[in-house]
């Protein structure tokens, strides 16, 4: 099936021959189930990429299991960071190396201080703050 189409009707007179008249309503019918056939291709495909999204889930949202892998991950990051700035190396330049590494591996930076702040504040209690204040 050619994606081009094309119709000439040459009239003679004023009234076209019952050939040239039956050639262009083939056309135009042929037009019309390729319109139809690209419009079901399109639906469909439609459907699949909702139900894709649907599977997916949120976007956004990471799962608990790549969380997880993220947490396992830090320790060894933390790690880098302090060898790094104890090596001589720019804070900026450790920051902009590790700080990238880690939020990467949580799926972003929202989603990096969404699974880090609850364990920080756990840090925040009266002994520590009196430590603080007093050391």
């Amino acid at each position: 099936m050619s994606n081009d189409v094309k119709i000439r009707l040459a009239i003679d007179g004023a009234q076209a021959t019952a050939a040239q008249t039956e050639a262009v309503a083939d056309a135009l019918d042929h037009m019309g189930q390729a319109a139809q056939a690209a419009g079901r291709a399109t639906v469909s495909g439609s459907e699949r990429a909702a139900d894709a999204l649907k599977r997916m889930g949120t976007a956004g949202q990471v799962s608990a299991g790549q969380t997880a892998a993220a947490m396992r991950q830090l320790p060894a990051q933390l790690q880098d960071v302090a060898v790094s700035l104890q090596g001589g190396m720019s804070p900026f330049t450790v920051l902009m190396q590790q700080g990238g590494q880690i939020t990467s591996s949580f799926g972003g930076v929202r989603e990096t201080i969404a699974a880090l702040a609850p364990r920080v504040l756990a840090l925040v209690n009266p002994v520590t703050v009196l430590a603080t204040t007093v050391g």
